[in-house]
């Protein structure tokens, strides 16, 4: 019976071969689509999997709220996690903490006296084995980090610094600062699955005691991402309900009051974070929705024409049918007959599928900017995945036309009768539901795209555009810098310099403050930054009232503060004149405002702008201004070979200990919409996609339509109609189904657009012009699909069909 209903299928493919064609064609294309969408969902949903115990392991988290700022960290003060666990013994299974000093690159020096900028090196607990699976491949296994200034790395870094020596008794040295000699003690392997911690060097941080012994009781400075297992059968909620008492127990004063714990799962971490200094820029789930949703829908409109087209071909199979019913066959065996064809059909379309995912995948996972892999394909959890996408394609697509077909009757075919296709209502309402599903992409695509191109186009509220960004901790280039500005400013092309704690727009850290009205002795925290006297100039930053920075009066200004506009509406000042002269301290000193500047997005436009504080911390006995000061800021007239290539040699005229290592503030702001412009990418190839499948189906349903017609139209252009007339009566109905989709697809691209803008703080107001635009674009790829084969048809010499009849 299989090898009857295989030459049946086989012969029918070949009878019909326009509609076989687009058949195949767009599910070929929507199935390729899918199990690329599949990989990436894949690898997006494992991100920590892959740890052996993953299910138990967590992230602690902190929250402070003085009032005037909330904290959402994703890093916790550096006792914190040890106490917690000692105290928690009975819960916590391990713990480990991960730290860089809030640096994301550090620069290591070989014994031979090369230099290397590396990011993701952390300072960690010697435990972090019990943790995470760190696969260590050579050295000591047991404990490479139980001692003091020992440390491992990957195997890719062992190979970049040693080439195919023997990495393990060698000793590395933190650049700038020889005391620290750390011996490679381990090398390890990659993580075998994705992971929001993916480190390259790993330091043993008990060698931090030796150089800030301080942070060992300090509960104030949260830089430590805090993970910890549970023991087997404990549930996490047995320990947050020790969180209170924790907190008033360890943290001081009015530290108590403000702060709390949470935690996170470690497999929500990559998709379901979206907390304060991260590790690294996680996704979200809302993009794995729209990917997933997009993929769906490609599938839906090119299940559409296949049932469309399936159902159409009724009239041709009639007398097949018939003759089967006769001969015996049961309605059941039909309707399974019409289904092995349509699971025929679509393993056929699978296969040409993974021929064109073969060769676009590598294209595509350039675009997106996300590191998938053919191999990836024949992993067990994806092979099962797409097997039951395909086989529940096949069903779905092939179950209405097999019932309908097998509703022959017999009777009426011998007797000569002329059977009519059913459910005529039913494919306009597919052709409708599809052609709605294009439209709804095609404008969350221009809408997607325009936000995009508002988030990086629209102005902060400062001068981001050609501004250079050099990491310089450790160099000991901070305390030079009057001399190093002078020195880069010697080329015209070089307008300004300065330096800042952390990088606006991306980055800051919460200040605690007093102002008048607050208690004596009480602190709030408020956002802030710490620059020097150029900061305003170098960065284009407008004052509103008051002064800039000045540095010819440094005592003064290191006793002084610039708050934004936010800050002084908060504060209760009527204007901003009001806020000047006013007290507003730190807790190390008796600051004034002498400015306040014009607000601007010191996050990303996803947050809304609020109070904020920039300061210039002390340059004398406290040396903050040196320890903190890590970003060097350089404003050029244009980027180029020319004026980077004078920066690096002005570098290395001052720094020996780590090599020029440059980014771009504007680089730097359009990561924080990479997601975005991810998905408006996405959208636009799926939009794409689906208007071109459905268009596909349109035209051999319009094909089928014409055949219908052809008497009509041959009696109509013999009694004189005109071209243009007989391509309207050809188009009208199809272009009819078209408008109908388009006035229930806009009102519905609305609502989703709507809902997905309200999440941006800063948002595009659409308008009408993406809906009149998806529209026409609609109506006109619809009407060009279709006019070509009214166009054929009505050319035909209506002789032969008026002499046949």
């Amino acid at each position: 019976m299989i090898r009857n209903y295989l030459l049946i299928t086989l012969r029918n493919l070949r009878k019909n071969r326009l509609t076989s064609t687009i058949n195949i064609l767009s599910l070929s294309i929507s199935l390729a689509a899918c199990a690329i969408i599949v990989l990436i969902l894949r690898r997006e949903l494992s991100y920590d999997t892959a740890l052996a115990d993953h299910e138990r392991i967590y992230r602690l988290t902190e929250f402070i709220d003085s009032g005037t700022n909330l904290e959402r960290s994703s890093s916790c003060p550096f006792p914190a996690l040890p106490t917690l666990h000692e105290e928690n013994d009975d819960l916590i299974e391990a713990s480990a903490r991960v730290f860089d000093f809030q640096n994301p690159t550090t620069s290591m020096k070989l014994e031979d006296g090369q230099l290397f900028n590396e990011s993701q090196f952390y300072f960690v607990d010697s435990t972090i084995t019990d943790v995470f699976d760190i696969p260590i491949v050579h050295g000591d296994r047991d404990a490479p980090l139980d001692r003091p200034f020992t440390m491992m790395i990957r195997e890719d870094v062992a190979k970049k610094w040693f080439g195919d020596e023997d990495p393990i008794g060698k000793s590395v040295f933190l650049a700038g600062q020889d005391e620290f000699r750390a011996e490679i003690t381990a090398v390890f392997a990659e993580s075998s699955g994705p992971s929001h911690f993916n480190p390259r060097g790993l330091k043993s941080i008990s060698t931090t005691r030796t150089f800030a012994p301080f942070l060992k009781n300090n509960w104030i400075w949260n830089p430590c991402w805090s993970y910890f297992k549970l023991k087997e059968g404990v549930p996490i909620a047995s320990l947050e309900e020790r969180f209170p008492d924790f907190v008033k127990k360890h943290y001081p004063g009015r530290a108590a009051e403000e702060t709390s714990h949470g935690v996170q799962r470690i497999t929500d971490i990559h998709l379901k974070s979206d907390l304060e200094f991260e590790m690294g820029k996680n996704s979200s789930m809302k993009f794995i929705y729209i990917f997933a949703f997009s993929a769906f829908f490609l599938l839906v409109v090119a299940c559409v024409n296949f049932v469309n087209l399936t159902s159409i071909s009724l009239s041709g199979r009639v007398k097949e049918i018939g003759v089967r019913k006769v001969s015996g066959a049961s309605r059941k065996q039909l309707i399974a007959q019409f289904l092995f064809e349509s699971l025929f059909t679509t393993l056929i379309a699978f296969a040409v599928g993974l021929l064109i995912m073969a060769l676009v995948y590598s294209p595509v996972a350039t675009l997106i900017d996300l590191p998938i892999h053919i191999a990836d394909v024949f992993h067990p959890g994806t092979i099962l995945l797409l097997a039951v996408i395909v086989v529940a394609t096949g069903l779905l697509a092939g179950l209405y036309p097999s019932f309908l077909l097998s509703q022959v009757d017999p009777v009426l075919v011998f007797k000569g009768g002329r059977h009519q296709a059913k459910g005529k209502g039913i494919r306009k309402g597919l052709v409708i539901f599809q052609f709605g599903i294009a439209l709804v992409l095609l404008v969350f695509t221009i809408v997607s795209q325009k936000q995009v191109r508002y988030m990086l186009g629209k102005d902060h509220g400062y001068d981001m555009e050609n501004v250079v960004l050099v990491e310089m901790t450790t160099t000991g280039l901070n305390q030079q810098i009057p001399t190093v500005r002078e020195a880069m400013l010697k080329d015209p092309r070089v307008k300004s310099v300065t330096v800042m704690n952390n990088v606006i727009g991306v980055d800051n850290n919460n200040h605690d403050f007093w102002y008048e009205g607050v208690p004596q002795g009480e602190f709030r925290y408020f956002p802030a930054l710490m620059v020097d006297e150029e900061f305003l100039k170098t960065l284009d930053i407008d004052l509103v009232a008051g002064r800039d920075y000045d540095a010819t009066r440094q005592r003064e200004d290191s006793l002084s503060v610039i708050i934004n506009e936010s800050l002084a509406k908060y504060l209760g000042y009527v204007s901003p004149e009001e806020a000047l002269g006013k007290e507003f301290h730190s807790n190390v000193g008796s600051e004034k405002i002498i400015g306040v500047a014009k607000d601007f997005n010191f996050k990303s436009l996803h947050h809304p702008v609020g109070p904020f504080v920039l300061e210039i911390p002390d340059r004398g006995q406290t040396g903050q201004f040196y320890f903190f000061m890590r970003t060097l800021a350089i404003k050029v007239d244009a980027v180029d070979a020319e004026v980077l290539a004078h920066l690096e040699h002005t570098w290395d005229q001052f720094v020996d200990n780590k090599p020029f290592d440059h980014r771009l503030l504007s680089d730097e702001i359009a990561a924080l919409y990479k997601e975005e412009s991810r998905m408006g990418t996405v959208l636009a190839l799926f939009s794409g996609l689906s208007i071109m499948i459905a268009c596909m189906g349109l035209f051999a349903l319009t094909w089928f339509l014409a055949k219908l017609k052809v008497k009509e139209i041959a009696l109509r252009k013999t009694l004189g109609a005109e071209l243009p007339h007989l391509i309207m009566i050809s188009t009208k109905e199809q272009m009819t189904m078209v408008g109908i989709a388009i006035l229930f697809g806009i009102p519905a691209a609305y609502v989703l657009v709507t809902s997905w803008l309200n999440s941006f703080a800063f948002r595009v107001t659409p308008g009408s012009t993406p809906y009149v635009i998806s529209a026409f674009a609609a109506l006109a790829v619809a009407f060009l699909s279709m006019v070509f084969l009214a166009y054929r048809t009505s050319q035909r010499d209506p002789a032969p069909v008026l002499k046949y009849e």
